[in-house]
């Protein structure tokens, strides 16, 4: 009885991870669908990055979330490149990138590939971007090299301690036994799951977005270094946010579900020179949740020159508070 038992539950777990296994995809078959005409590569230690560069004039660079890609900033790069050179990345671990070869994914790591990219491709001083992981690399990036960053904007920016549990996900990732399921598997209903976390609004999200995420989670090699990445023992750097005295504006989908936005209250307090943006109709990626408004605000900040002790008047304000001036 007891081996039949055994038997039927090995057969049924088999079944299970057969159903939902999804193999690899190559770089190659990715490639023709999404990169396109403005997509470039560039090595960086020996490693090919995917990146695209659009407009011209004082660059601003854009860096996505966890899981994400590049086209996450699809329409803030369509506005932004009437005004500036929009450069947004395939962050190593991501994307068309891959992993970084040394699988190195502490936050020291990504904060020097940022300054060997910059330097690699001529940037210079710049505005940056950053969502979720883009922002937690974006804010110690201009810690770590401030003489870089002209002005700084952080979407629901991750690497600020608070109460909030981890999402499942990234809980399954730290799990032995259970990691080894999503190197193999990211099912389609999982990958909605997931952005119906990060979405307010889920009538956004359609079958081309799910495709999307799937399939570059897919890339070969991809899905290893989530787990490495969620495994990567995180330095709390909160501390250090003082130090940070560029013009910074932070944007947060009130209904984020991943980071709270009375995070956003922290940075703001920590972050002299900061002013906070609220958005009532969004979640954890307001920038391709609401790109309209939020790029907008972006576009505004940018251009203000005006000192920061004077309020600012966003075109699509609902909420906005300033930092600890």
């Amino acid at each position: 009885m007891f081996k039949k038992t055994l038997v039927s539950l090995v057969l049924f777990t088999i079944g299970v991870f057969m159903a939902l296994f999804r193999a690899d995809l190559s770089l190659e078959d990715l490639s023709i669908k999404y990169a396109g005409r403005t997509s470039r590569f560039v090595k960086i230690d020996g490693q090919p990055i995917h990146y695209k560069s659009e407009g011209k004039g004082f660059p601003i660079i854009l860096l996505h979330g966890t899981a994400s890609s590049l086209q996450t900033w699809d329409k803030w790069s369509q506005e932004l490149s009437q005004y500036y050179q929009v450069v947004r990345i395939d962050l190593p671990g991501f994307g068309l990138t891959g992993p970084f070869p040394d699988n190195d994914y502490s936050m020291k790591h990504y904060s020097e590939f940022l300054e060997k990219f910059i330097s690699t491709v001529g940037l210079g001083r710049c505005y940056i971007a950053g969502n979720s992981l883009g922002g937690e690399i974006a804010w110690n990036f201009t810690i770590d090299y401030p003489e870089r960053v002209e002005k700084l904007i952080l979407i629901d920016a991750a690497g600020y301690p608070n109460d909030a549990p981890p999402p499942f996900i990234f809980r399954l990732a730290k799990a032995p036994g259970f990691n080894t399921f999503l190197r193999f598997s990211t099912p389609r209903f999982m990958v909605r799951n997931n952005l119906e976390e990060v979405y307010y609004d889920d009538s956004k999200i359609d079958e081309d977005l799910v495709e999307r995420y799937q399939s570059l989670c897919r890339r070969e090699g991809n899905r290893r270094a989530f787990i490495y990445r969620m495994n990567t023992a995180h330095i709390d750097r909160s501390d250090e946010l003082s130090k940070i005295k560029q013009k910074t504006l932070i944007q947060w989908g009130k209904h984020d579900k991943w980071i709270p936005y009375n995070v956003a209250d922290s940075f703001a307090t920590s972050i002299s020179h900061s002013v906070v943006k609220i958005y009532e109709n969004a979640g954890h990626v307001p920038m391709e949740e609401i790109p309209e408004e939020t790029v907008a605000d972006a576009i505004q900040f940018l251009q203000e020159d005006s000192p920061f002790h004077f309020p600012f008047i966003f075109a699509n304000s609902q909420e906005v508070r300033r930092g600890n001036n």
